[in-house]
């Protein structure tokens, strides 16, 4: 987990604010607009570094955003975890059997909780060009990175005629 949040002790302006997170927004991954339609944007920097998220007003009373910066550990994997102490070697063995049957798995938690981190080890598992299963990720912000094999990704855009039910149901229609 991170250290939380911290106080920069930079202050700005709204127009300042506004202009920094559509300068954030240009150098990102992100093709939807910031305007009094779509107040939100959640958005990855285009060099992977760091998530961002804002919101404008009329969805708040002012401009608000959170950087949160990305520090890759590597290639980590559920060894590590073992290693570490964050996770038993139970449940190593539990996680492997689960992805090598194919079953589904629900990785959740809180902001900053590592779940992005996590799930590498398990797609890398997954995974791979010998593999003969086809792993479907649908994300919102691109941030998992997928090894060579029979992958695809999906990026929803909630707001738009593509979300989670498409996705999902795109995904569905897709055969091994």
């Amino acid at each position: 987990a991170g250290v939380g949040l911290v106080d920069t002790n930079v202050t700005m302006t709204n127009v300042e604010a506004e202009q920094f997170i559509r300068e954030v927004i240009a150098q990102s991954h992100t093709t939807r607009p910031l305007n009094d339609a779509n107040p939100n944007v959640s958005c990855q920097a285009a060099d992977g570094q760091f998530r961002f998220e804002a919101v404008i007003p009329p969805a708040a009373p002012s401009c608000s955003f959170v950087l949160r910066k990305y520090i890759r550990r590597g290639d980590i994997t559920l060894t590590d975890y073992v290693v570490e102490g964050s996770l038993s070697a139970n449940h190593d063995e539990r996680l492997r059997k689960t992805v090598d049957s194919g079953a589904t798995a629900i990785v959740g938690g809180q902001t900053g909780s590592g779940k992005t981190t996590f799930l590498q080890p398990l797609i890398r598992l997954a995974g791979g060009t010998d593999s003969v299963r086809r792993l479907i990720l649908i994300e919102d912000t691109p941030e998992l990175e997928l090894p060579p094999g029979p992958m695809s990704r999906m990026h929803v855009q909630p707001d738009t005629s593509f979300g989670y039910q498409q996705a999902i149901f795109s995904a569905l229609r897709q055969r091994p």
